[in-house]
């Protein structure tokens, strides 16, 4: 879609449930016959096929990938430990405490990036502006928007 000779472009998608299981894994390398050779663990391929089916499940398959400079902004939600006490659970969900432990947020960002490319967009490289959070929540899920810039 244009406006005024700018093309807009606008993708958005939910993903319910714990965001952690989805984040980008570290490659591997395996050493053959004197080479390394680098390839991505067996998860990350289900996960980035997961974000790709959920956006475009939501948003419809577009007829080429967009060119131009993108913005990025996700939230992912984790669930708040069962463990804790009721204050501390209560403490969490008001974003008084925050989620320090795996997944990095920039995994997660890769992830999104690298599932949303030669889709929706040529490269992840034309994500230009990232906006990223990752917080305690009641309902565990990973909320995405890809826009123009």
């Amino acid at each position: 879609m244009k406006a005024n000779g700018v093309n807009l472009f606008n993708v958005s998608f939910d993903i319910l449930g714990d965001p952690r299981p989805l984040a980008l894994k570290r490659p591997r390398a395996v050493h053959i016959a004197g080479h390394t050779r680098l390839y991505d663990p067996a998860g990350n391929v289900s996960a980035k096929e997961q974000v790709k089916a959920v956006a475009v499940a939501r948003n419809g398959l577009p007829e080429k990938p967009y060119e131009d400079a993108a913005c990025l902004t996700f939230t992912a939600c984790v669930p708040i430990p069962r463990s804790w006490s009721q204050k501390k659970q209560k403490q969490a969900s008001g974003g008084a405490i925050w989620p320090t432990g795996a997944p990095d947020l920039d995994n997660i960002q890769k992830l999104i990036g690298d599932s949303l490319q030669h889709v929706f967009i040529r490269n992840d490289a034309q994500i230009c502006v990232v906006h990223g959070t990752k917080k305690y929540a009641e309902q565990p899920m990973l909320a995405v928007c890809l826009r123009s810039l």
